[in-house]
């Protein structure tokens, strides 16, 4: 009995704190980066400083956290997963599946992003500046990795 309840506990935490990512951590990171990017010279020379390549990482990641239609979106998510969190914390093992469901359906949000990530890479590739594109793929690649683990965790 104590094995399941340390197991609903942690999966609950997981779940907890991906709901807090997707809710607000989206929205932080998108006016952190914007808004210190045009009021700071010396954060703008930094990045600057950065390889053509890790700028257009960095690019990504701004891109899909500043699209303020999905804003709503990310913090209906993640209201919804905060309840589900509550509700697999205390021991209502139905709540897993459409946690899992959730967490898959994101996972092929930001794999589909990924691949046409790599499309604009390919197509770009001889292009002047090409180089912000050759990775930009990287990061929606690994966000989808790791909604799909942590689809994986909740599934046991």
């Amino acid at each position: 009995m104590l094995a399941v309840d340390v197991s609903r506990s942690n999966d609950a935490r997981w779940l907890g704190i991906h709901s807090v990512v997707v809710g607000i951590g989206w929205f932080v990171v998108a006016f952190v980066g914007l808004v210190g990017l045009q009021a700071s010279d010396a954060l703008r020379e930094w990045a600057g400083s950065w390889p053509l390549v890790a700028q257009g990482i960095g690019a990504t990641i701004l891109l899909a956290a500043a699209i303020p239609v999905a804003w709503p979106v990310y913090i209906a998510i993640g209201w919804y997963e905060s309840g589900l969190a509550t509700r697999i914390a205390r021991g209502d093992d139905s709540a897993r599946r459409p946690a899992v469901r959730l967490l898959r359906a994101q996972a092929v949000a930001f794999g589909m992003a990924s691949v046409l990530a790599v499309g604009v890479a390919l197509l770009f590739r001889g292009a002047v500046g090409s180089e912000y594109v050759l990775l930009a793929w990287l990061p929606l690649a690994l966000i989808a990795a790791l909604h799909i683990c942590t689809a994986r965790r909740l599934a046991e």
